[in-house]
């Protein structure tokens, strides 16, 4: 039973070379989506730091409201004593637009929600802040009626001043700490980003050397095998065949020089074969030129006999001076004559598939000279002891 191996399928160099493009595609949208999820870690420590420099400007306008606030009490003191023209309404509404700003900013700050580090001393500020609101408003408003009051709650007034000064000094100092904690996140969620964009684009470059390797190990593997039995065939190695194991380009390629090679055996056997037949009928022309005597020139040809095929019974026939008759001249020295029984050249089966035409013009040509007696006249000159055979 006889069985051929299965050629194996696989992926044509198109589509390895397609397979190559979509894996690059893919590492590039792996590469993009890696950062744009660093740079939103980026962008989220950015906005903490955003935030907490806006409590830092948030908490010094309260401050300088707080300032403010202090500054519109004691000015409602004098005012009410009458030290100065300033109006006691006028400063009472000065107080309720620094306090309604003092609250508001601190307010905003603690909506922030920085952490709860800042959360705290933002709560017990913002509770400070409302109790110095109330007492800086309580005082304005008793400067206008009873003045000795206001003045007896300034020293009081003072305390909550010293309290809340206090109070944005911690706050301030609580913010700035988680300032720098922010900073440090954000040089770090950029440095990890930088990292993992580095990293990941190395990744998909890596990536895609293997694969494209891997593929172009496989296709010059292929190659270098097809063009060793290229350098082969030149080499004069007739039988070098490319093995055909995949149905691909280098497949086809393979098929296609097999069938060249084919030609080209076929074509060399051939040229060599008129080169040997023409080079032995060469030598054999200038051996019978050379043999004087007409045995010689049956040796030549015995000796031919024996280059042509030495195990086939060979001979040579030559017909006498009638054309009617046919001898053996000579025979194969190792395979003996090969025994024809035909006696006459007409008999032959050789002669009668020659040129039909020939031989019908031979034998007219024949026949002319045999009925005007030009043939018999010959005969009797040069062979007068024979008897001529054909009479007309």
């Amino acid at each position: 039973m006889i069985t051929a191996k299965r050629r194996r399928r696989s992926l044509s160099v198109r589509q390895k070379l397609y397979c190559i493009s979509a894996l690059g595609v893919a590492f590039q949208v792996i590469v993009a989506v890696v950062a744009l999820l660093s740079l939103r870690e980026v962008n989220s420590a950015a906005a903490a730091t955003d935030r907490v420099v806006l409590a830092q400007r948030q908490l010094q306008d309260a401050d300088m409201a707080h300032d403010a606030l202090r500054g519109d009490v004691s000015a409602a003191v004098l005012a009410g004593d009458g030290a100065t023209g300033l109006s006691l309404a006028g400063l009472a509404d000065a107080v309720r637009v620094d306090a309604a700003s003092m609250r508001d900013d601190i307010a905003r700050t603690a909506a922030l929600g920085l952490n709860a580090s800042v959360d705290a001393p933002v709560r017990e500020l913002r509770r400070t802040a409302d109790a110095y609101a109330e007492d800086a408003t309580r005082i304005v408003d008793l400067a206008a009626t009873d003045h000795d009051a206001a003045v007896a709650r300034v020293r009081a007034f003072e305390s909550s001043y010293a309290t809340l000064s206090t109070g944005f000094a911690a706050t301030r100092e609580a913010i700035g700490a988680h300032a720098e904690r922010a900073a440090g996140h954000a040089a770090q969620a950029r440095f990890r980003a930088r990292l993992t964009i580095v990293l990941a684009s190395l990744a998909a470059l890596l990536g895609m050397f293997v694969f494209a390797g891997m593929i172009g190990r496989s296709l010059v593997r292929k190659l270098d095998a097809l063009a060793d039995v290229a350098h082969r065939v030149m080499g004069g190695d007739r039988e070098a065949r490319y093995l055909v194991q995949r149905e691909d380009e280098i497949g086809e390629l393979g098929r296609a020089f097999n069938a060249m090679a084919d030609d080209l055996t076929s074509v060399v056997a051939q040229l060599e074969r008129d080169a040997q037949r023409d080079g032995f009928g060469t030598q054999l022309v200038e051996a019978l030129e050379m043999a004087d005597e007409e045995a010689s020139a049956h040796e030549v040809i015995e000796r031919a006999m024996v280059q042509i095929d030495d195990a086939a019974p060979t001979e040579l026939l030559l017909s006498d001076s009638s054309r009617a008759h046919l001898s053996r001249a000579a025979e194969s020295p190792t395979a003996g004559a090969a025994g024809c029984p035909v006696s006459s050249p007409f008999s032959c089966v050789a002669v009668r598939r020659g040129n039909d035409a020939l031989r019908l013009a031979l034998d007219d040509a024949l026949g002319r000279a045999i009925a005007d007696g030009s043939l018999g006249a010959a005969w009797s000159r040069e062979m007068a002891w024979l008897p001529f055979p054909l009479e007309a």
